[in-house]
């Protein structure tokens, strides 16, 4: 991938962030999520309240997901950088899932908001299948950003991409995303899909996540280009110096 090609896509990753907050949170208000002890009169109220501006929100945060396919690029990119071909491939095609395990709920909220006149048990039934999938569908993502993690560890170069704590960074960050999949088994406290542990920590975790591999990455991407440039002017003054 052509180095400008890459750090043009790595304002993917901020423009997912971004456009994911004023779609689902701003706009939608679906986040921060509802309780799952709400009843489906409760459910039901939110969304003829403002189903519009639902639409309208989750259109937006459609948008933002597609996002992530382009982030997830600039990393296969780089892990090949790397020498580690088949982590980029795995890393590109988790990419790719969590990407639609976005959209997923995203389409449910809208069709909630679409035909929001339904019986209101059908509606909470809707709500409660787009916030697991939103909260708890966590596989994709964890194996995303360990094979980031495994393949800064496993770089042996002279010269590494990463350094090698970004490694160790992932790893951890792959784990703490990981508190979302207890959602299922509980409808309040810390681990429900609007606790701490559950929803707020992974959201923290990713808060952080993205804006800190922005810069690595376009760092990383820049010093490829200087490395380039010096071997370059290097095999030109010796070519030189045998003339």
């Amino acid at each position: 991938m052509d180095k400008k090609q890459q750090l043009l896509l790595t304002w993917s990753g901020l423009i997912f962030v971004i456009t994911f907050c004023v779609g689902v949170w701003f706009v939608a208000g679906l986040v921060p999520p509802h309780s799952p002890g709400a009843s489906a009169t409760e459910i039901a109220a939110f969304y003829q309240s403002h189903p519009g501006r639902i639409r309208t929100g989750l259109l937006i945060t459609m948008f933002a997901a597609t996002m992530w396919i382009p982030w997830a690029a600039v990393f296969s990119a780089q892990l090949k950088c790397m020498r580690q071909p088949t982590l980029a491939d795995v890393q590109f095609g988790c990419g790719i899932a969590t990407s639609c395990f976005v959209i997923l709920p995203v389409m449910v909220w809208w069709a909630a908001a679409f035909r929001h006149d339904r019986d209101p048990e059908i509606l909470l039934m809707f709500n409660d299948f787009a916030y697991l999938t939103f909260v708890g569908m966590v596989p994709a993502a964890f194996i995303q950003i360990s094979c980031i993690g495994f393949a800064v560890l496993s770089d042996g170069s002279a010269s590494p991409i990463f350094p090698r704590w970004v490694g160790y960074y992932n790893l951890w960050t792959a784990l703490l995303t990981l508190t979302g999949g207890f959602c299922t088994y509980f409808k309040v406290g810390p681990f429900a899909w609007n606790g701490w542990i559950a929803f707020w920590l992974p959201m923290v975790v990713y808060g952080i996540w993205y804006p800190l591999m922005f810069v690595l990455v376009r760092r990383a991407i820049r010093s490829a280009d200087s490395i380039e440039h010096e071997i370059g002017l290097g095999a030109g003054l010796s070519q030189q110096a045998q003339i």
